[in-house]
């Protein structure tokens, strides 16, 4: 689902500026700031709803019994929604901070805190989860 996001509501509407010149919203309008938000929302939350799958998958060969009894659709929920909920807060910082919407992409600050919050969320937490 966050990829399919990811896909339709900010990378196509890229495409159209890049290739067409064609803008569906003004510069530092909303609708740019939310987009750019979303991007990084929606390419945290991805690996990270992989990690906790392939994390349940592997509690379910280890312990299956008792993993069965757990996981229920209460719990799932949770999950989701907590993934979610921290994507949004973890790159808040693209809505005030970091985004450009005169450009075409987010600009990081070299060595800047937002840089390492971006690299952990992305990608150091999933890796984390899967290691785990």
């Amino acid at each position: 689902m966050s990829d399919l996001l990811q896909v339709y509501l900010v990378l196509l509407l890229s495409w159209l500026v890049v290739c067409f010149d064609v803008k569906v919203y003004d510069d530092n309008s909303l609708v740019c700031y939310a987009l750019k938000w979303m991007y990084f929302k929606t390419s945290t939350t991805s690996p990270c709803y992989l990690a906790v799958m392939a994390a349940y998958r592997a509690a379910l060969i280890v312990c299956p019994l008792r993993m069965k009894a757990n996981c229920t659709s209460h719990t799932a929920v949770g999950i989701v929604v907590g993934v979610a909920v921290m994507a949004m807060v973890g790159h808040a910082n693209v809505l005030f901070l970091e985004a450009d919407c005169t450009g075409s992409t987010v600009h990081w600050h070299s060595y800047s805190l937002m840089a390492y919050i971006n690299f952990a969320l992305r990608f150091a937490l999933s890796f984390l989860i899967l290691f785990v």
